[in-house]
């Protein structure tokens, strides 16, 4: 059953290194609950490099939880119902591994103020 997130219905999907769903039977339950849902958008959210489950699915929340607050003040077209899924992928950085040059990026760098050139 699809579960809510700050009132969208979202589901999760899970793929392993070789790009297999690591759930199978929660997409089998996402494609059996699409139609009841009667939504008219879905979306689908995937987290940036270096980020796993926990730290995805947090920003997959604040991210749903703004959307909503700014869906609250603006009119949507006549019945106009959004869903989502999120997509989690293994893309944390090996142990010994040295971090780029560059600094931050992609969700790394949500809500950083950006730097004077």
């Amino acid at each position: 059953m699809a579960e809510q997130v700050a009132g969208f219905a979202f589901w999760e999907i899970g793929f392993d290194d070789k790009a297999r769903f690591t759930d199978r039977k929660a997409i089998d339950a996402m494609v059996k609950e699409l139609p009841g849902q009667a939504l008219t958008d879905l979306l689908i959210l995937s987290h940036g490099w270096n980020n796993d489950r926990r730290v995805a699915r947090g920003l997959y929340e604040r991210l749903l939880g703004e959307m909503r607050g700014v869906l609250g003040s603006v009119a949507l077209r006549e019945g106009a119902k959004l869903g989502a899924a999120g997509v989690y992928w293994p893309s944390m950085r090996w142990a010994d591994e040295s971090a780029p040059d560059g600094g931050g990026g992609g969700a790394a760098s949500f809500g950083a103020p950006a730097s004077d050139k």
